[in-house]
């Protein structure tokens, strides 16, 4: 993944910088103690730091969520995007961990954890819980994602090309994730957290400097 980005990087030194589309259907990475033998951290961070280099560098960066987006394989394919992109189907799911994993690591039940994410929004696996963070650009309703007909691809072709279009016109960071409306009120202490170590640091420089 991180090959087929970089060449793209490479293609677009001059003019126009080419869109990524990271087409999001991701249920976990391969987790074993031979995937761990074989370096399949620094695989996917070399994805993420190709997708984050893309981004930089000016390449409208778009992820499309069309099934589960897992752990670390959605950090490594889709989440360093300029702007995310969801269906809003019960098959699309965001989260650190699945069910399973997610009770084994707590001493819950499937049951359990999924009522604890009705009360806490982080904690939930649905999109529409997802999309209460912020940290979507687009949650798109309607399409058919086993079958969709004509009109639900020109839809979210039509809504790729919006979003490219916003993603050229803003900053080539994150911030958008922090600043929208749903991450204001979500996410409220963790924008909190954020400059409260932000002053911190900066106090810290001025007092470097004049020692």
């Amino acid at each position: 993944m991180a090959h087929h980005v970089r060449a793209t990087i490479a293609e677009g030194v001059e003019g126009t910088r080419r869109p990524i589309i990271a087409i999001v259907d991701v249920a976990s990475q391969a987790y074993g103690r031979l995937e761990e033998l074989l370096g399949i951290h620094l695989a996917c961070a070399a994805a993420a730091d190709a997708y984050a280099s893309a981004r930089l560098a000016g390449h409208p960066v778009i992820a499309l969520l069309v099934g589960k987006a897992m752990s670390g394989a959605f950090l490594a394919h889709g989440y360093q995007a300029n702007r995310i992109i969801a269906l809003d189907s019960p098959e699309v799911m965001v989260h650190a961990m699945g069910k399973q994993a997610a009770a084994r690591v707590t001493r819950s039940s499937v049951e359990e954890m999924e009522k604890l994410g009705e009360r806490i929004a982080p904690m939930a696996y649905d999109i529409r819980s997802y999309a209460k963070l912020g940290l979507l650009h687009k949650l798109v309703e309607g399409i058919d994602a086993d079958a969709p007909g004509r009109n639900d691809v020109d839809r979210v072709r039509a809504e790729l090309v919006d979003a490219i279009t916003d993603a050229r016109a803003g900053a080539s960071d994150l911030a958008c994730r922090l600043t929208s409306p749903a991450a204001r009120k979500m996410r409220a202490a963790s924008i909190e957290v954020r400059r409260r170590l932000a002053e911190q640091w900066r106090s810290a420089e001025q007092s470097d400097v004049r020692s």
